[in-house]
This record gives C-alpha cells, structure tokens and sequence, in this order.
C-alpha cells in the first residue's frame, strides 16, 4: 500500500472508533463479513496476528497473505515475497475515493543509493473504485554474479492498490513487490474484487 493510501486508512478508521468510543457505543454491525480466502499461492504469514484489532472493536477486517517470487533469472534474489493485503472498515466513504483521482501520482524516485528505482505506472477508475500502480526496477545483487553475465540487466516489479466503497464500507486491496507482468499483479486484485465486495 502507498504510505498516503494507508495513512489515510489509518486515520479514518482511528476517527470513527474514536468518535463511537466517545460517545459510549460502539459501530452496530449486524453480521461480520465472511473474508474470502487467500488466493492460490499465497499463505498467511507466520507472524500474522490471530485476529485483526478492529474486529474485535466490530470496526472491520482483515487478511494478509505471502508469497515466495519467482525469478526469471539468477541474478536476483530480492524481493524474496510478495505481500498480500484485503481489508475493510466501516464509515467508508466516496469523498476518500473520489480524492484519490484527482491527487497527482507520487513522482518517480530512487532508493538504496540507486539499487531500486520506483515510478508511477498509472492511476485510474476500475471497477468501482480506484486502482493505483507503482513500477519497481531493481538492478543485480552486489557481489552475485562473478563473471559478469548480470551486466545490465534490470527486474521489474509491481505495487498494486485498489479502494473503494461497498454498502457503506471501505475496502481495499494491496499487493505488494509482485514480480511479473503488471497485468498479473491486476490479476491477483480483481480476482478478489468480486468476492470481497460480495461479502460486504
């Protein structure tokens, strides 16, 4: 998930515990979603909490999920996993949604004294809601190929965040430090688009 992205999450739901808290209630829900399973390959973490904190406040859900990648050639080792996460709170609403189209992408930048080079790969409506890309290029381990086959050789990767508003709900979806085809990563989020906003 973009750092903007989650801490506007973060803040929402904070504000509507808050404000339920202060006034002595807290959020009716008649029935918890049932959260759709992890896809195929991914599992969760084995450091994964037992239960997320806002179900127990009846405020959301959530799940996370991992998976090993794999890469097209020897010269990389990183990123190691993939990283899944599917959420939904209550309060959501289509103000956040519709501000996530009109604020400008976050610009390119490189990290890790240039090791990883990131870049906005395209924002726009999908499917109800709003789906953000961010592009990774990452360059050969330092010290991983002795006769210089790497030379010149980049991996690419992708970032995927999709949210939106369902029965009065906000969900999202995050992936994270897919490698593949950027249609691939989409892959992995639509295919949970459908069944978590059925289970709104």
């Amino acid at each position: 998930m973009k750092p903007n992205t989650a801490l506007t999450l973060f803040m929402l739901m904070t504000i509507a515990f808050c404000g339920a808290a202060a006034q002595g209630q807290r959020p009716v829900v008649k029935s918890m979603p049932n959260m759709p399973a992890l896809p195929a390959g991914f599992q969760t973490p084995s450091d994964a909490p037992a239960q997320s904190p806002w179900k127990a406040a009846g405020m959301g859900d959530s799940v996370s999920g991992e998976k090993k990648n794999n890469f097209p050639s020897p010269c990389f080792s990183v990123p190691k996993k993939a990283t899944l996460t599917y959420l939904w709170m209550m309060g959501g609403s289509q103000i956040v949604i519709d501000g996530e189209l009109t604020q400008p992408e976050a610009p390119a930048r490189g990290m890790n004294t240039g090791s990883l080079h990131e870049e906005p790969a395209g924002r726009y409506a999908h499917r109800g809601g709003v789906i953000t890309f961010r592009k990774f290029t990452g360059f050969p381990d330092i010290g991983i190929d002795s006769k210089g086959q790497c030379n010149g050789r980049t991996l690419e990767y992708y970032s995927v965040n999709w949210i939106a508003v369902v029965k009065g709900k906000m969900i999202n979806i995050n992936i994270n430090n897919y490698v593949g085809g950027k249609e691939d990563a989409q892959g992995v989020v639509d295919g949970l688009i459908g069944p978590l906003s059925a289970a709104m």
